[in-house]
């Protein structure tokens, strides 16, 4: 149960700092912060985030926060966190698919390397079959498609940002211990699960690199 209850309480600090980055980044690029304060998707998640106890959905969370700029009013949160569920179910499946082949092949079931293992499926997944890229060009953080994963999903690129934490959300629903993780101007994601860790680059087709990344 205190397991349990630390976990939920991890989620929702993780979901208040995802509000909270991409709040900034929306007045950053001359957003109204009261405006997007007051909106009803932003009520909605801090009434969530207010009972944490019970758990979190950073996907959802993620969404809410999205709903709550002008160019996303409206929004339908459930679809899209519909989409992500679908996501991680195909991952899943082919996690599970491909597991055999691996294990025959001298595939070691340590811990290490089977988180490897899942991890490798997810970049592959993400980049080979949802064909997820980088945007050509310089990116314009002044859109909300290079902030929110919706608009990845829509256009099929995305930016620093919004790739890192696509790979976020799709983890939460795969239980995978992977968390976003922003060094001066730029964002990356890391599994880590305390015994296996990696940096995951989604800017290059989702390269895995170690500390000296």
């Amino acid at each position: 149960l205190r397991e349990s209850a630390n976990r939920a309480q991890s989620e929702a600090e993780m979901a208040r700092a995802e509000m909270k980055r991409l709040r900034d980044a929306f007045i950053d690029v001359g957003g109204s912060g009261e405006a997007l304060d007051n909106s009803a998707a932003m009520r909605e998640l801090r009434s969530v985030l207010d009972r944490a106890e019970k758990g979190i959905s950073l996907t959802r969370a993620h969404f809410l926060v999205a709903d709550g700029i002008p160019e996303y009013f409206g929004l339908d949160v459930e679809q899209q966190v519909a989409k992500i569920q679908k996501i991680a179910d195909y991952v899943k499946a082919e996690t599970d698919r491909n597991y055999a082949r691996h294990k025959s092949e001298g595939f070691r079931e340590t811990m290490g390397r089977e988180e490897e293992y899942k991890l490798n499926i997810l970049v592959c997944v993400l980049r080979d079959d949802f064909k997820i890229r980088y945007i050509q060009g310089r990116p314009d953080h002044k859109k909300p498609e290079a902030l929110f994963v919706n608009g990845l999903l829509q256009t099929k690129t995305g930016t620093c940002i919004s790739m890192p934490m696509l790979y976020v959300l799709v983890g939460e629903w795969l239980g995978y211990p992977i968390h976003l993780v922003a060094i001066k101007d730029h964002y990356f994601c890391r599994w880590d699960d305390g015994k296996y860790a990696a940096n995951i680059e989604a800017t290059s087709g989702g390269g895995i690199a170690d500390d000296t990344h």
